[in-house]
Formats: C-alpha cells, sequence, structure tokens
C-alpha cells in the first residue's frame, strides 16, 4: 500500500528555525535582505514549513508573573473514548494555555493552567467537572525564589494582542490591526509597550518534533499494510 508522505528536508527545517530565531518578527522581504538570501527562496521555504499544523512556529515568551498569572500542571484521568470531547471542552477555559494526550501515572490528558492569583482555590471544582480522578501542581521556577505577582492593568484589547502573539509572533500588523479594529502604528505601540513592561521576554522559534516522525509513520487499517 502506498502512501502519500509530505517530503520533509530536515537541514531546511533547522535552517528556517535559526533563521526565525534570530528574526522573530521581522518580514521575510527585511530577513531576505539582512541575510542576502533570495527573497522568493525564502518564501517558499517559509510556506512549506511555518504555520499552525506545520512544522515551526514563532512564539512569545510571557512572563506571567506580572500579569498576576501563577502556572499550574493538571493531570486528568479520562476514558480514552471521550478524550476528544472533554479536551475540546476543555479548551473553551480561557486559562487553559495547553493540552494534550497523557499516558502515564494518569491516563488521559494532561493541561497547562494559567490561572490569577487568589483563584487557585477553584482549580479542585473546574478540574472535577471533567473526571473525578485528577492531581494538580504548582509550577515554579527553579531553584524556588519569592515572586512578586503583578496585577493585570492593560485594556482588553492587550489580552487579544498577549493571545495572538502567544500562538503566532510572527502574525502581521496589519492582520492585528485588522483584529483589534486599530491602525498598524497603534499595534506597533502596543506590542512595544508589552515589551517595555518585560511582559514579552522576548520570542522562540519552535521546531515540532513530531514533524520528524510524520514522515515515517503512517496510518494503515491492516497491520500487514
Amino acid at each position: 500500500m502506498e502512501h502519500n508522505l509530505p517530503q520533509i528536508n530536515y537541514d531546511e527545517i533547522d535552517f528556517l528555525v535559526n533563521l526565525l530565531e534570530k528574526y522573530p518578527r521581522e518580514s521575510l522581504r527585511k530577513i531576505s535582505e539582512l541575510e542576502g538570501i533570495e527573497y522568493f527562496k525564502l518564501k517558499r521555504l517559509y510556506d512549506k514549513y511555518y504555520g499552525e499544523d506545520k512544522f515551526v512556529q514563532v512564539n512569545a515568551i510571557l512572563n506571567i508573573s506580572k500579569l498576576g498569572l501563577k502556572s499550574f500542571v493538571a493531570f486528568l484521568d479520562i476514558p480514552r473514548d471521550e478524550l476528544r470531547s472533554r479536551a475540546l471542552e476543555i479548551l473553551k477555559n480561557p486559562f487553559c494555555n495547553y493540552l494534550n494526550a497523557s499516558f502515564g501515572f494518569r491516563m488521559g490528558l494532561y493541561v497547562l493552567y494559567h490561572v490569577p492569583v487568589g483563584q487557585e482555590k477553584y482549580l479542585d471544582e473546574l478540574l472535577s467537572k471533567y473526571t473525578d480522578s485528577y492531581e494538580y501542581y504548582e509550577v515554579r521556577a527553579y531553584p524556588k525564589r519569592n515572586t512578586k505577582f503583578g496585577k493585570w492593568n492593560l485594556s482588553y484589547d492587550y489580552a487579544i494582542l498577549i493571545d495572538i502573539l502567544k500562538n503566532d509572533a510572527r502574525t502581521s500588523i496589519s492582520k492585528i490591526a485588522q483584529i483589534l479594529g486599530k491602525r498598524r502604528p497603534t499595534i506597533d505601540y502596543m506590542v512595544e509597550r508589552l515589551e517595555k513592561l518585560e511582559i514579552i521576554l522576548g520570542y522562540i522559534a519552535i521546531r515540532d518534533d513530531y514533524a520528524y516522525s510524520r514522515s515515517l509513520v503512517g496510518i494503515a487499517d491492516e497491520l500487514d499494510e
């Protein structure tokens, strides 16, 4: 049985990651000028590998303590046939930052929450909506240090902007301006303000390690296919 697998060049992926690590928010045109790379060659590479459900992404690194948030990791026992429906339900919660299947001492879902300081007491109530069997722990830096938590004193537009940059820091200023209904210079100012306040600490280019296995693993109906 033949499978149409994507043609993945690992050297190209690593090259793009290193390039975007150096220029996380610059335009492709600007990167091509600074690095002396042919623009259309870079764009083909970018279109092939960059974006959601592809192999490379750039995310904003947030200082969540400045926003008055604490991190908690939760492990939930979820029946296998209910994983998808429960996951979709959990993702509706705005404090859910990350979710994935977990196959360790808890068989079900691994969830990372960013919870406002003072609302930790509601975690049991929240998690018990999905399962009676769960555990959760606060995620802290090591070595442990006294952390000063800030308070949210920005407009709701900043919350939307942070969410956009957290998921894809290379979202164009034009697109963000359209989403927020603001002018491009205003968006530039808002991003710069988040950086100066050290709410955004920087940006990281991430390679999806599953890209390496997706080129090798197929799905078959029979074991001998």
